[in-house]
């Protein structure tokens, strides 16, 4: 299969389940002979050093080298994944349930309360708990959807972001017979190549020196490895 990675959000799920927050649904591909991956940790919002080690790249390079270049990157990408406003959304959408019951118990009583009693002002309470919460839902799925249009926009700014990166340290890594490209589908990983596969490039990367993987060809050995998360 083709590398891929959906990014989605939602303001209803099934069964009407509110789900909130911008969802990375990524899947990564695996490492290879040609070609090193290093996931992005969606939990910390860094990529992930743990999967290297410097027998693979046969000594050439040391993982304070990885690292370092890794911790650069880590600073740009990491409001994409972890936010303050993404960590009050998904505890919103934790708390959504219990919210929908304390409010429908509540309307129930006060309504049994207000006919059985006479008490009249009791619907007012009533309708005035209904309005509320549906105010409130209504403010947060419209802050769900400026929060989540931000988290796009930040992808894509990142994207153009991390090219002058690349730039001036593939000279360094080329020495040592490799050098780092950015997937089509960064910032969800980075790819260190074997500087031995110039047909592998982009045309982008052949014509100005940006190593960006805009596609992946068919024979690409990474996307054997990679497929789309249900």
């Amino acid at each position: 299969m083709r590398a891929g990675v959906i990014g989605n959000h939602y303001h209803g799920g099934r069964g009407g389940t509110l789900i909130l927050g911008y969802k990375h649904k990524v899947v990564a591909p695996s490492s290879t002979q040609k070609a090193i991956v290093f996931p992005v940790d969606l939990v910390k919002g860094q990529f992930n050093i743990n999967v290297y080690d410097p027998a693979m790249t046969r000594g050439r390079i040391s993982r304070e080298e990885i690292a370092q270049f890794l911790q650069e990157i880590d600073l740009m990408v990491k409001p994409i994944f972890i936010s303050d406003m993404n960590t009050y959304l998904k505890r919103y959408q934790a708390a959504y349930p219990f919210l929908v019951a304390v409010v429908v118990i509540v309307f129930i009583l006060a309504m049994a309360l207000g006919i059985s009693k006479g008490i009249f002002f009791l619907f007012f309470i009533a309708a005035a708990i209904f309005v509320t919460f549906f105010l409130s839902l209504v403010t947060v799925t419209i802050i769900n959807c400026i929060h989540c249009a931000g988290i796009k926009r930040k992808i894509e700014e990142s994207k153009t972001k991390i090219l002058p990166l690349i730039i001036a340290k593939n000279p360094e890594f080329k020495r040592n017979g490799y050098y780092w490209i950015a997937p089509k589908w960064f910032p969800y990983w980075l790819e260190l190549w074997v500087d031995e596969t110039p047909t592998q490039a982009t045309s982008m990367e052949r014509q100005y020196g940006i190593p960006i993987r805009e596609e992946i060809p068919e024979n690409d050995p990474l996307s054997n490895s990679t497929h789309i998360s249900p």
